[in-house]
Order: structure tokens, then sequence, then C-alpha cells
């Protein structure tokens, strides 16, 4: 059981969740903290095998795979792959209950995760490839909605005064919404905020 969750590491097409592990319900020592750690001397680089224990610098922390797209699509959950940032929902009566994670592709997608059963839901896909492109950024705001934005940038069409990308986007229903494959569910309700201009997002 973990005692919580202290960081979420996305590889490849696969979610893993590591935490401190506390024994029998009760708190661990002091030495299972997350700040008692010996650094790692380098990295395991962008070769290490996603399937297996990563490298950790305490030994009391664990690790175990959350998400996994290649499950996902048997399952018949679409995603169009390359999972980048992740946040949970930070606020509300369902505090961090959900992961949420974008798909950096050419036909972006939002996808919420149940840290309580492991339930996978896309909860939008772009309708065609390149309508929507790069979703990189991943953050809960305070008044419980989901903002991820478009990590590319085109030069204007002729004739356009503007990029076709670059754009921010609110999921303004990001616990309500049902996936994309309900078809009698709510769908979601994202908002292209043009407050902001439009900038190669990485990150938010």
């Amino acid at each position: 059981m973990f005692r919580f969750l202290t960081r979420h590491l996305l590889a490849g097409s696969s979610l893993v969740l590591a935490g401190v592990v506390a024994t029998g319900g009760i708190a661990a020592a002091d030495s299972d903290r997350f700040s008692d750690f010996t650094p790692l001397a380098s990295s395991a680089g962008s070769t290490a095998d996603e399937a297996a224990p990563i490298t950790f610098g305490n030994s009391s922390f664990q690790q175990r795979s959350a998400a996994d797209r290649t499950a996902q699509l048997a399952a018949g959950e679409p995603n169009s792959g390359s999972w980048d940032m992740i946040t949970l929902n930070e606020t509300g009566a369902q505090k961090g209950r959900y992961l949420f994670t974008p798909f950096e592709t050419g036909q972006s997608g939002i996808q919420r995760l149940s840290v309580d059963t492991g339930e996978a839901e896309t909860l939008f896909t772009s309708p065609a490839v390149g309508e929507h492109i790069s979703f990189d950024a991943s953050f809960w705001t305070p008044w419980g909605t989901y903002i991820t934005a478009e990590e590319s940038w085109c030069s204007a069409p002729a004739g356009c005064t503007t990029s076709t990308h670059g754009r921010l986007f609110e999921l303004t229903n990001p616990i309500t919404a049902d996936s994309v494959t309900e078809p009698n569910g709510e769908s979601a309700d994202l908002v292209h905020r043009n407050v902001v201009p439009r900038v190669s997002h990485e990150g938010i």
C-alpha cells in the first residue's frame, strides 16, 4: 500500500508510480522520507527498460506500472501515445483521485487515470490528425479545471495573420467528462482560451 504518491514518471507509453511504502498502514520511519536518498551517479538513460524497476536512491521506494498504452488500445480505449506531462486533480471533493496526461502527437488528446481503480479513460481526442497537435502542458487550476497547450508553432498559412497552433486549452469538466467511447456520456468541454498568446508551450 502506498503511504503517499511521491513521483509520477512517464516513460515512453507507460505510466509509472513511485512512492514510499508503509508497513501495515503505520507511518514509515524517518529514513523512509523522500528527502532521504543517495543521489544516483548517472542517469539510467533513454534506453532503460521501462518494464523493469528504475534505480532508486532509497531502498524503501517502490514502483508499479499504472497504465500501458498497448493494453488500453486492446481494450478499445483510444489514445495516440507519446504521453508527456502529468498532474493530479489537486482540489475538490475527489482531490488526488485522478492523474491527467495529454498526448503529445499529431492527433492530441487527454487521458484521465483513476488512482483507485487503475481505469484509464480518454476524455478528448482530436477529431482529425493535425487539428490539435502536440499537447504538452498538464496543469490543474485552483478552480478545478484542467489546462493543456500545444507545444507547436506553425507559420501562418497564406492569407492568415496567425499560426493555427500554439493554443492553450481549458477542460472545464475534467472530473465529470466521460470517455470518448461512451456514446451517451458527458462530452469533454475543451475550450480554447485565446487570452493567452499562441506560442510553442513547453509545460506551463
